[in-house]
């Protein structure tokens, strides 16, 4: 039975196979590269939002840019080298640690900086209990599809506009 966009919003609060083993599925190591292999698949018919390379050009000027994903190194690498997007510094994936708070942390190290020296943009609510687990600030970002409402402090989502 379908549930509610908040109900698929809060289920994908970590990666995939977590989240599967949270509601009962275990996926074993043959399927985790049957997913892998048709992840890839459909990563070539994916496009970056409107306006993402011209944003992240910009801000390379300024700022050391990172990503923090759940997401396979392969797949990231591939997305950005197809679209030609080769502003970061560092990639972070799951390839290193599932948990992004882990992730967080070893950001923190490699760059020596604080937590106060950090702004993460997000666009998930696991995005955003790691961001607050870190005690790090987060730009939430609601995606196109998938999240109807706006939440208030602390919280989930909150319209910028």
């Amino acid at each position: 039975m379908p549930q509610s966009s908040s109900f698929y919003a809060n289920m994908f609060i970590d990666n995939v196979f977590a989240c599967l083993q949270r509601i009962g599925f275990h996926v074993d190591d043959e399927g985790e590269e049957i997913y892998r292999r048709l992840y890839m698949e459909g990563l070539a018919t994916t496009k970056p939002f409107s306006g993402i390379k011209k944003m992240l050009t910009r801000l390379k000027k300024i700022y050391k840019l990172a990503i923090i994903t759940s997401n396979y190194k392969t797949a990231v690498t591939k997305f950005f080298k197809n679209h030609g997007i080769r502003e970061f510094d560092i990639i972070l994936s799951s390839d290193v640690n599932r948990r992004k708070e882990n992730k967080i942390k070893m950001l923190l190290d490699k760059f020596s900086i604080g937590k106060n020296e950090v702004i993460f943009v997000g666009d998930t609510v696991g995005d955003i209990e790691a961001c607050k687990n870190a005690g790090i600030r987060i730009i939430a970002v609601k995606q196109a599809a998938g999240y109807s409402q706006d939440t208030g402090e602390d919280g989930k989502w909150k319209s910028l506009g």
